[in-house]
């Protein structure tokens, strides 16, 4: 049984509210779960639906769930702090570009959608050329360090620090097939690409196309993105790749007392001290409860 569009609505305003972030018409066409095109026709009528059903309420730009109004003073506050990191980590960003083995950078969490708070940090997603994936986050490590604040393992205070908590190979682009759900759809489509090389991002969402049956409307948005691109340097990475194994063996030798949920392979270097999936798939399973709020069976896959 195929879910209406109303309950579809209902629940990508529950999902948006787990982070208190309230959403315009706009945002809401793009993360109405589907994998066809809603039309904008069928999206009013519905919005107009149930605001007179009083289970949404609409305060010009914002919609959400009605009772929360509160949540959009949160998104007032977090965009305004959202744009001094937008202006940091984009400086940052682009001294990424002088290592050779990046393929692509991109902004990922709270910030990538503009709902970051001041004591939130940055976190990035970073792509390495095949064999170097070690190699890449060793350079990237220590730039970091050189010109920012990084964030460790063990701080507590973070506001502003940059996190390279994900860095994966340009032929391991697709993020595994035990994780396709609402939430990894969302966070795929989600990601800011700052720049990219040899048309990374294009590649990254060809080989994420699963997303696509999540948040149609959203993934044809992103194809149509215009990046920053760099051609490759004819650096010879051959040196790097040689330094591959070493690198491996002397990251995972320091990394080894502070190991914890990390997930770690030649392929993809994941960093989660706390697996955020957790705590978002209890917050909006319990929110779909309590507004009753019925599902495709595809989309209950959180």
């Amino acid at each position: 049984m195929m879910a209406s569009i109303e309950s579809r609505i209902l629940a990508a305003l529950l999902y948006a509210d787990v982070f208190h972030n309230p959403l315009t018409v706009r945002e809401l066409a793009q993360w109405i779960p589907s994998d066809t095109p809603v039309s904008s026709r069928v999206i009013q009528r519905s919005i107009k639906e149930l605001v007179n059903k009083h289970r949404v309420e609409h305060t010009p730009p914002f919609l959400y769930i009605a009772g929360y109004k509160k949540t959009i003073q949160f998104r007032i506050e977090r965009l305004a702090t959202s744009v001094s990191k937008w202006q940091q980590i984009r400086r940052t960003a682009k001294l990424l570009r002088y290592i050779p083995t990046i393929s692509m950078v991109g902004v990922t969490g709270g910030l990538a959608v503009n709902n970051a708070d001041n004591e939130d940090d940055i976190d990035l997603l970073i792509v390495a050329k095949h064999h170097t994936l070690w190699m890449t986050r060793f350079m990237a490590t220590v730039l970091i360090e050189l010109v920012s604040k990084r964030r460790h393992p063990m701080d507590t205070k973070v506001s502003n620090a940059v996190c390279l908590n994900m860095f994966m190979t340009d032929r391991s682009l697709q993020l595994p097939t035990k994780e396709h759900g609402w939430y990894t759809a969302h966070e795929v489509l989600q990601m800011v690409p700052l720049w990219q090389r040899n048309h990374m991002y294009t590649k990254y969402l060809q080989a994420n196309s699963w997303v696509k049956e999540w948040f149609t409307a959203k993934y044809e948005l992103q194809q149509q993105l215009q990046i920053p691109s760099y051609n490759t340097r004819n650096n010879n990475i051959k040196w790097y790749q040689a330094m591959e194994r070493p690198m491996k063996q002397l990251q995972l030798w320091y990394m080894r007392r502070r190991r914890t949920t990390e997930i770690v392979s030649d392929s993809i270097i994941r960093f989660h001290p706390k697996d955020a999936r957790i705590w978002i798939r209890k917050s909006f399973l319990t929110k779909l409860h309590t507004h009753k709020v019925p599902l495709d069976k595809k989309y209950n896959q959180i």
